[in-house]
């Protein structure tokens, strides 16, 4: 099996059944929580990749999973399912990749504002291309809390990426940016 298709079975698992993971803590972002979350975004790219007046607008579902090593302090990884197009070319992308995240509030609070820094590992395919491509993302966001374990996520990111692609016998290496607002639900298992 696929390791992208066994951390997505091991998420949806722990999704389903979240009283499997042992928690030790009395609040969302304390020590010993997990947080299960995930959001849909639309981005736009531009770059060199593009054309000087062109965009790439991509909707994107980022499931991720992080555990709070110390109270406030998160690691954990995330995946990125995402659906793109620019001009007549469109394409599928699959990503995973590493993360941490500071989540800032006292026990009793409502929103926990915080931010987050990842590294994510895509492949993209189409009719025409395909290309790999490593992105570096910063994201800040709030989670409101909309019961005692679930919350209401609103995040922004900014991401800069490397690409390598192929087309046929046409190689080539490029940059991109891309900025993403992003809304989804967080649970928190404590």
């Amino acid at each position: 099996m696929k390791p992208l298709l066994r951390g997505v079975l091991l998420l949806a698992v722990v999704m389903i059944f979240p009283d499997i993971l042992p928690a030790q803590t009395d609040y969302a972002i304390g020590k010993g929580s997990f947080t299960l979350g995930g959001e849909a975004s639309l981005s736009s790219y531009g770059g060199d990749r593009y054309g000087e007046n062109e965009r790439l607008r991509a909707v994107r579902f980022n499931p991720d999973v992080m555990y709070f090593l110390v109270s406030h302090l998160a690691v954990g990884g995330s995946f990125s399912i995402s659906s793109s197009s620019w001009g007549d070319n469109s394409s599928s992308t699959f990503g995973i990749g590493p993360a941490v995240g500071v989540w800032f509030g006292r026990p009793n609070s409502s929103l926990f504002p915080f931010v987050m820094a990842n590294i994510f590992f895509r492949e993209s395919q189409s009719d025409r291309y395909s290309y790999s491509m490593t992105s570096y993302q910063a994201s800040a966001g709030i989670d409101l809390m909309l019961a005692k374990n679930i919350a209401l996520t609103t995040k922004i990111s900014y991401a800069v990426e490397s690409h390598s692609s192929e087309s046929g016998d046409f190689v080539t290496d490029d940059n991109a940016n891309e900025f993403t607002l992003g809304v989804g639900f967080r649970a928190f298992v404590f």
